[in-house]
């Protein structure tokens, strides 16, 4: 825009020709990104998704399956996750070798008021993430949250990230939160047909005066391009996860085929 900054705006609109629904609309991004050096670094600002969770920073098109992970919905519950709003330095130094984002960010979670009860923050929230990528480089010095879970036999790819942020001084109705924090890493792989990816995460609420609810969870997933059949280009794929929380009775450990 004007070459002072790039922008990026989406519209989500739900219940449309539904009998007996209204559309309801809502804005799912929109920011800006300013360039500080081309090669290196750019800041962002506006609604975006934070930079947590390799399987939250894909677009739905871009899925291995069609569902996000146990893990990512879980972080998502508590802000970690997904879009929020926020102020970003982020890169691809080292012509894509490497990949940082840095930034500070409200966590819409804490940020609501109604019947179910009130939630709020007087903090805003640090989160960041760092990954290499070991064989080819990532895409668009620019680039952020335009990762694939599969290259349909593209290229070779092994990037290793870790991730996490922090929040405190939260409130939900009578409880008030120290420290709710996440931490985690994910790994990708892919070569010529074959795509692997795996990610781990961890978070705790730790509430004032009222111990600590604690979570994890991980998951494993692969894919294989078997080729062009009946004119379509075919895949096939499987994914373990598993996930644990101290609200949850059972481990939640979940199979997929695909």
């Amino acid at each position: 825009a004007y070459g002072v900054a790039k922008y990026g705006v989406e519209l989500k609109i739900d219940s449309t020709n539904r009998f007996e629904a209204n559309p309801s609309a809502q804005v799912e991004n929109a920011w800006l990104d300013f360039p500080i050096d081309p090669d290196w670094a750019y800041v962002r600002a506006g609604l975006y998704d934070i930079p947590i969770s390799r399987n939250a920073l894909t677009s739905d098109s871009k899925l291995l399956f069609m569902d996000r992970t146990l893990i990512k919905e879980a972080l998502t519950a508590i802000g970690f996750a997904d879009n929020t709003v926020g102020v970003m330095l982020h890169g691809r130094p080292g012509e894509g070798r490497y990949e940082y984002d840095i930034g500070v960010f409200d966590n819409v979670f804490f940020e609501k008021v109604g019947t179910a009860g009130t939630r709020q923050t007087n903090e805003v929230m640090p989160a960041g993430r760092f990954m290499v990528c070991l064989l080819d480089p990532a895409t668009a010095p620019e680039g952020y949250a335009d990762y694939k879970e599969s290259y349909l036999g593209q290229g070779q790819r092994l990037d290793i990230a870790v991730n996490g942020g922090r929040l405190g001084n939260a409130f939900e109705a009578a409880n008030e939160f120290d420290n709710v924090a996440a931490l985690g890493g994910d790994l990708f792989y892919n070569s010529g047909p074959y795509v692997f990816q795996s990610e781990f995460d961890w978070f705790v609420e730790d509430i004032d005066g009222g111990g600590e609810v604690v979570g994890d969870g991980w998951y494993a997933q692969g894919g294989y391009v078997l080729g062009c059949l009946c004119g379509t280009l075919a895949e096939v794929a499987a994914r373990y996860q598993v996930l644990d929380l101290d609200t949850n009775l059972d481990t939640l450990r979940w199979t997929s085929l695909g």
